[in-house]
């Protein structure tokens, strides 16, 4: 067995603030381009895509990739030779797309991050989903970053002395994330980072190991979510661990992710990575509804079709989506006793 870091290169951080880039071996069988065309999720808002923010300050870059029709990712070439993939996600919340499991972990296939949009630059009259009002301080902390992501990377080697000061100062001003400030596409009205998830997931089911893609599937895949010990709160990264004792597999990563929701306590019609997925398309990701997937289970509570399991976790969401994906208002006393 090999392990590949699929990366072609790992951004330097100094408190989450990008000072430069080291080059990585990446993916040995290189990658491909692959262009979902129309058949994107972001086909209907291209008008909106000049505002699409990736993980790097430049954002032309994600812009060129995702305009006149062309909506495209960088692959791994590792991947896409693949006959079938196995998916290994956590069971755990996160910040822009309510929950992280199957449809997410596939962030993980691409060969460059700054080609995937994760939120749209502004407030939401201006058709962005930055932020989740149009307060005074969200347009100046607006302008504010435009004028560092421009000014910043040509900063060079003062980058590394400038980060924390900077970093320190901009929580002061504007809060912080990590905490209880929106920001970042980090809440329930993101709009952009679950179509990139929905459109990375196409990929890999109907792009063949050349980028075309085809009407019926390319690979098969299976999904086996590590639930033993989950993940609730300020997901992805500094998530509360839930000892919930769960382990799921199956053969449909949206069938998955549905009922990785219902037991983690959340309303699938609230998180537009799920209700969007079922929807119908041209390149489908399920041929079936939500009260058609049928749970089977050692646990005689968890059988049966979706909608009749009751017996739920209730994870904490993360800040920017409590009180609008919860399934019950149960607390977490009852949650806990659940697992117990």
């Amino acid at each position: 067995m090999e392990v590949y870091d699929l990366r072609p290169e790992r951004a330097r951080k100094v408190d989450g603030v990008i000072c430069g880039h080291d080059q990585l071996p990446g993916d040995p069988a290189g990658y491909v381009k692959v262009d979902l065309g129309r058949h994107s999720a972001f086909a209907e808002i291209e008008h909106l895509c000049h505002l699409l923010y990736g993980s790097e300050y430049d954002t032309s870059e994600i812009c060129r990739h995702h305009t006149g029709g062309v909506h495209e990712y960088l692959i791994s070439k590792t991947i896409l030779d693949a006959d079938c993939v196995i998916n290994l996600p956590k069971l755990k919340t996160h910040k822009k797309t309510g929950i992280t499991v199957s449809l997410k972990n596939l962030v993980g296939i691409n060969g460059n991050k700054n080609w995937l949009p994760h939120h749209r630059l502004g407030t939401p009259t201006e058709g962005g989903d930055q932020f989740a009002d149009d307060g005074m301080i969200h347009r100046m902390e607006r302008r504010a970053m435009g004028c560092f992501r421009r000014v910043f990377p040509l900063l060079g080697p003062l980058r590394t002395r400038l980060a924390k000061p900077l970093k320190v100062l901009g929580q002061r001003l504007f809060g912080d994330t990590n905490t209880d400030t929106i920001r970042s596409g980090n809440w329930f009205g993101n709009d952009t980072t679950w179509r990139m998830v929905l459109d990375l997931n196409r990929i890999l089911m109907y792009a063949d190991s050349d980028g075309g893609l085809h009407d019926a599937p390319a690979r098969q895949i299976f999904c086996i979510v590590d639930g033993i010990v989950g993940g609730e709160g300020n997901g992805p990264l500094d998530v509360t661990p839930v000892p919930s004792g769960l382990v799921l597999a199956g053969s449909n990563p949206l069938a998955i992710d549905l009922a990785s929701a219902r037991l983690m306590g959340f309303d699938y019609e609230c998180l537009p990575l799920l209700s969007h997925g079922l929807a119908s398309h041209g390149l489908p990701l399920a041929t079936f509804a939500h009260d058609e997937v049928i749970c089977a289970s050692n646990d005689v509570k968890l059988c049966g079709p979706l909608p009749q399991i009751t017996d739920c976790l209730h994870f904490r969401p993360h800040f920017g989506w409590k009180g609008h994906i919860e399934l019950h208002r149960g607390t977490l006393k009852e949650a806990r006793q659940c697992v117990e």
